[in-house]
This record gives structure tokens, C-alpha cells and sequence, in this order.
């Protein structure tokens, strides 16, 4: 979020909490704690057409409050702890530290002013034709057989960069899948009964 919401709550608490002690407006958030949390290396705040400079003066770091703020920062990796049978905990842990390392800027093939990352070999589908039936592949090895398995399918997701694949390759999966389609209808409005119109006001769009 941008750094100027949380200014705003801030100017707001401290006139709020001044009535209970005048020194309050002094405080920030008027004396209250405030827990934030969230990654730098994560999406940042979107400011449309605007340059990176504007991107980074708006996050949090670039605040006055950000003087005010201790830094706590996580040491286990939950996704550890509640490893699957599926994948060795030691596989786990590699992928990991390369996340760290690519989000840190110290793994290798990266350099001052450049984003060249190096992919480890075992991360990458190199042998295919069909770029999305090779994906699908990879992630669902055996999907018509596995379709009614609700936790296989909640178990892997494919991610992709574009709302146009995304369109592919659901596209593609759903012309694997021989089930019988359903549609399921919505309304953005309230039927009235007996023509009393009051329930339309009550439920908006």
C-alpha cells in the first residue's frame, strides 16, 4: 500500500486519541501500536505511468513514520514445518535459500544495476513441443485421472504472467476435461414479490 494511507490513519489517530491526553498528537498513530506486515521484495505500490523513483517514494521505508518503525523479521520457514510426503524436506530447503537469494540480490548471475537471474536446471521444462501441454504436464501428471481428486487439484497451481495465457491454458485444460459442463447464473438485482419494491432498497447492487 501507498505510504500515504498510512499517513492518513496516522494524522486521523492522533486527532482522535489527543482528547483522551493532548500529548497523544505527538505519538504516532496517537500512542497506539500498529502492526505492519508485508515484504520489500513483493509487489510494491502501483502508481500508474510514473518512474520507479515515484514507485519507491511511496512505499512505507519513505514515510516519516518509518523512523518510528522496529524491524522484526521471520527465522523459520513455515512451509518447512508442514512439508509434504511428496517432496523431500531437503529439496524444500534448497528451493528456499534460492528464493532468499534471488529476493536478497545475492544469487548468482546477479550484478549492481542488472536482474540476470541463474534458474537451477531441475526448476526448468526444456524438451517440448507444446509449451502449455508441456506445463500441464509437469504440474499435472495424470489430471484426467486425478480430476474428481479435490485435494490434487488444490495441491498445484500454474501461474502465469498474462491474463492471454491464462485464457490458454484454461482453454486447454478444459477441452481435456469430459465432464458435463455447467453454468451457473448470477443477478445484480433483487426479485420482488407481490410488486412491494421496499427489498430493492434494502439490497443494492
Amino acid at each position: 500500500m501507498s505510504k500515504f494511507c498510512f499517513e492518513a490513519l496516522d494524522k486521523k489517530m492522533r486527532d482522535l486519541m489527543r482528547f483522551k491526553y493532548d500529548q497523544n498528537r505527538k505519538l504516532p498513530f496517537g500512542g497506539k501500536t500498529i502492526v505492519f506486515s508485508g515484504d520489500f521484495r513483493q509487489i510494491l505500490p502501483v502508481i500508474p505511468k510514473r518512474t520507479r523513483q515515484n514507485i519507491v517514494n511511496a512505499c512505507l521505508n519513505s514515510s516519516y513514520l518509518w523512523q518510528h518503525c522496529e524491524i522484526l523479521k521471520l527465522t523459520v520457514n513455515m512451509r518447512l514445518q508442514c512439508m509434504t510426503t511428496d517432496t523431500p524436506a531437503e529439496d524444500l530447503k534448497q528451493f528456499a535459500e534460492w528464493i532468499l537469494q534471488v529476493g536478497n540480490g545475492t544469487s548468482e548471475g546477479t550484478c549492481d544495476g542488472c536482474n540476470m537471474i541463474n534458474i537451477p536446471p531441475e526448476l526448468l521444462i526444456t524438451n517440448y513441443n507444446d509449451p502449455i501441454q508441456a506445463m500441464i504436464e509437469a504440474i499435472y501428471s495424470d489430471y484426467i485421472a486425478d480430476i474428481a481428486n479435490e485435494s490434487y487439484l488444490k495441491s498445484r497451481a500454474i501461474l502465469v504472467p498474462t491474463i492471454h495465457v491464462v485464457d490458454e491454458v484454461n482453454d486447454y485444460m478444459t477441452a481435456m476435461n469430459n465432464n458435463q459442463c455447467r453454468t451457473y447464473v448470477s443477478s445484480n438485482k433483487s426479485l420482488s414479490e407481490g410488486g412491494n419494491n421496499e427489498i430493492e432498497g434494502i439490497h443494492t447492487p
